[in-house]
């Protein structure tokens, strides 16, 4: 994404992300979208506080929306969110996988 194509208007402003990649899960009825209710995505922070910030934000969206509840989880200043429409062996998979990178 750029600035200017960044569908949450967050990439390089301030408290936004620096980085941001979205993915498909094939597996998934929504898989034509590149959107996280497709799949997923990473968005990378600079530094672990804002991350964690941004994690906090998203589960509290979907605690008062349960149609924007999804899967996230932080690794350092990165965070990985994923379509809730994945069973949680596999998110489980991604989120051992997303663990693993340094």
């Amino acid at each position: 994404y750029t600035a200017e194509s960044d569908p949450n208007k967050l990439l390089g402003r301030p408290s936004g992300y620096i980085g941001k990649v979205n993915f498909r899960d094939t597996r998934l009825a929504a898989a034509t979208d590149f959107g996280t209710e497709g799949g997923g995505s990473v968005e990378l922070f600079a530094n672990t506080s804002a991350a964690k910030a941004r994690k906090e934000y998203i589960d509290k969206l979907g605690k008062g929306l349960p149609a924007l509840v999804e899967y996230s989880y932080l690794n350092g200043p990165a965070l990985l969110r994923l379509s809730s429409a994945l069973t949680p062996d596999q998110a489980k998979t991604y989120a051992d996988a997303f663990a693993k990178v340094k």
